[in-house]
């Protein structure tokens, strides 16, 4: 109900005339609080936000680097089979509407994908991502969204090597096999930033290597 009565204000503020550029920040903090949902709504919400985004659309509103990474955040949380692959797309279009991506585009991408990646490995989520091999295919996205994000001169920072690791891990548990991708991308993130990652990150690489022991790898 709340979003209903959002685009109720929205329709408001443009019959008063308020529209183009300054109509922008309502309708983004409207997206942010469909992808702000909890867990068990997010598929609603995500639905919610595509309907904000029509609606946007609809009125002539130009959408800019905020509208999109919170599109994206949407999409990438949808719980439903398919969220991912709208987020990717999204990246697209913000390309060809000449707006630029930013590290925390590609950053809620890369979230999301190792999100699904841990929950394909404890048997979670949806359906199509608790089958054999899911986690490997979402790291693959991440590692894709890594280098788009390259591709796009947006440099990587800690943040999105610690979420690349972490799907790195979980692929490698859900697989049973040493995580060799999360420890190359270690000596990335050291070469890159001179750090290493968070103490979490390396208790997950560690056991995914227990997992991949247990399995006789």
């Amino acid at each position: 109900k709340a979003v209903e009565l959002g685009m109720l204000v929205l329709d408001m503020m443009h019959r008063d005339g308020v529209g183009g550029e300054a109509a922008v920040a309502p309708y983004n903090a409207l997206l942010k609080g469909c992808s702000n949902a909890a867990p068990a709504d997010r598929d609603v919400a995500a639905a919610r936000a595509w309907a904000v985004w029509e609606h946007m659309k609809a009125s002539g509103v130009p959408p800019n680097v905020v509208t999109y990474t919170t599109l994206v955040d949407a999409a990438a949380q949808d719980g439903r089979p398919g969220g991912l692959k709208r987020g990717l797309k999204l990246l697209d279009e913000m390309t060809t509407r000449g707006v630029a991506p930013s590290a925390v585009t590609f950053n809620v991408m890369i979230k999301a994908c190792a999100a699904g990646a841990r929950r394909a490995s404890e048997g979670q989520g949806h359906p199509s991502n608790r089958r054999q091999g899911a986690a490997q295919e979402l790291l693959e996205e991440a590692l894709w969204v890594l280098a788009r994000m390259r591709e796009a001169g947006v440099r990587p920072d800690l943040y999105s090597y610690n979420t690349l690791l972490s799907a790195c891990a979980a692929a490698a548990a859900d697989a049973r096999i040493p995580p060799r991708n999360g420890l190359r991308a270690v000596e990335q993130m050291r070469e890159t930033f001179g750090v290493s990652p968070s103490a979490a990150v390396f208790l997950e690489l560690v056991e995914a290597c227990d997992k991949a022991q247990d399995a006789g790898a």
